[in-house]
């Protein structure tokens, strides 16, 4: 008997060895870390990690050199590059003699991670682009996270057939589209509860066509274009745990259109790698998380460096004889998913090690949600931010129900959450307001809300 015990322990073992793990996605762009920027850290995170002995590295050399060159002197992200710090600034005006025709203020769109909750994000930003576009942000800074990686790619172009690529892309007829999902129980064996492969293959047909770059690449010539925004993708290291994000428009202005290819899909697809959830990526052999693990939305720091050079900009403002400074940059938040916890997942449901985790990682995600949108405020506490959430997608009319639970992307339910997100573009307002911290108001008087001491 133990003899045959033996046996069979043995051919379990061999059989789970055999399929331990899916492996990692490799994505071939062996340049991608000298195109990267680390996300620079704040004067009060340095002074809290003081003690620990690590600074802000600053920007890499390769970043510097290619700052330089003439196709890239005047974008947004060559003056982030360089250390530029009146980067939002509009690009026009770092070039007088185009400076007439330079719009005052900006508009930054920051799209947030959540999977297949984009589909409320696309819903809503297609409905005020084509029934409010008062209300929509004409964002030349565009930021993404996970799934907001990859709207900002279709954003920053912002033409109707982009616009339209993004609805299909959002518009699955089978979740197979997008992943290869096993069973949740077999993450404990593939490593992960769903693979990337067909979720690379969609991206990379989206910057080339049929994914040949042989064939000719109007995605990625359209975000180099001056006409598109300035797209940033976020992302986490996973062996360090430092925030990047990469530079969009400089690679694809930059590189051929083959590693182009490769290094702007591996931004995005690093971007979505959530762990547990979907496949571990290497982008250059190098493993990256979805930038949500750190937070949700990013701006890079461009709005706080505007705010902080009010100064500056008048004085540029006044010497290029205009009347009044530039407008501060106004932020539009789309939190791509609701801000409270559903009930996937539930603890409720079953006490194993995975439903456990994933409960955990649920809870530790929604934390960093909410605080990525409050840190926005705290580091710009009187600029305008306006923001949207998916929200009440569960309340009638119309409400949206997962199903099946277990599904990673359903069809169905992405479907409601664009109808959800168009609506949500009918009410008015569709943006909500954040309020400003009041100045001069003690921090516990501006956590509550409340009125400054008199």
């Amino acid at each position: 008997m133990l003899i045959i015990r033996g046996m069979v322990i043995g051919l379990i073992a061999m059989a789970l060895g055999g399929c331990a793990t899916r492996g990692a996605l490799q994505i071939d762009c062996p340049r991608f870390a000298n195109y990267i920027i680390k996300m620079p850290k704040s004067r009060l995170v340095e002074e809290i990690q003081a003690d620990a002995g690590v600074g802000s590295p600053g920007i890499q050399p390769g970043i510097q050199a290619l700052a330089a060159g003439p196709h890239t002197r005047f974008s947004l992200e060559a003056s982030l590059a360089a250390g530029a710090r009146n980067t939002m600034l509009p690009k026009t005006r770092l070039v007088p003699e185009a400076v007439t025709a330079a719009p005052s203020g900006d508009a930054v769109l920051l799209l947030s991670g959540g999977g297949q909750w984009g589909a409320f994000g696309v819903g809503f930003l297609d409905r005020l682009r084509n029934a409010h576009p008062d209300q929509f942000p004409r964002a030349r800074t565009i930021t993404g996270v996970s799934t907001g990686g990859l709207q900002a790619l279709f954003l920053a172009v912002g033409t109707d057939q982009t616009f339209a690529a993004l609805r299909a892309a959002y518009a699955p007829q089978r979740e197979s589209d997008i992943v290869n999902r096993n069973p949740q129980w077999q993450a404990v064996i593939t490593g992960s509860i769903a693979g990337l492969a067909p979720l690379k293959r969609k991206v990379l047909a989206a910057l080339c066509v049929d994914g040949d770059p042989a064939k000719g690449c109007p995605m990625i010539d359209a975000l180099a274009s001056d006409a598109s925004a300035d797209a940033f993708i976020g992302f986490v290291d996973a062996e360090s745990g430092d925030f990047y994000y990469a530079p969009i428009k400089m690679m694809a202005r930059t590189l051929a259109k083959a590693e182009a290819q490769q290094c702007i899909a591996g931004a995005a697809i690093a971007s979505a790698a959530m762990p547990v959830f979907f496949q571990q990526v290497k982008v250059g052999g190098r493993v990256y998380y979805d930038g949500g693990v750190r937070q949700s939305v990013f701006e890079t720091t461009i709005a706080a460096q505007a705010y902080a050079e009010g100064r500056a900009a008048a004085a540029l403002a006044q010497s290029m004889g205009m009347t009044t400074p530039p407008a501060p940059p106004t932020l539009y938040v789309v939190r791509n998913g609701p801000t409270v916890l559903t009930d996937d997942a539930s603890p409720q449901k079953g006490a194993d090690a995975l439903t456990n985790a994933l409960r955990a990682e649920a809870i530790v995600v929604n934390q960093l949600e909410v605080q990525s949108i409050a840190d926005l405020r705290l580091a710009n506490p009187t600029g305008p931010i306006r923001l949207v959430t998916a929200d009440g997608f569960d309340r009638p009319p119309g409400a949206c129900v997962k199903e099946p639970k277990e599904a990673i992307f359903s069809p169905t339910f992405m479907a409601c959450l664009a109808r959800f997100g168009s609506a949500r573009a009918d009410r008015t307002p569709p943006w909500r307001a954040l309020t400003p911290i009041v100045s001069g108001a003690e921090p516990s008087a501006a956590r509550l809300g409340l009125p400054p001491a008199q």
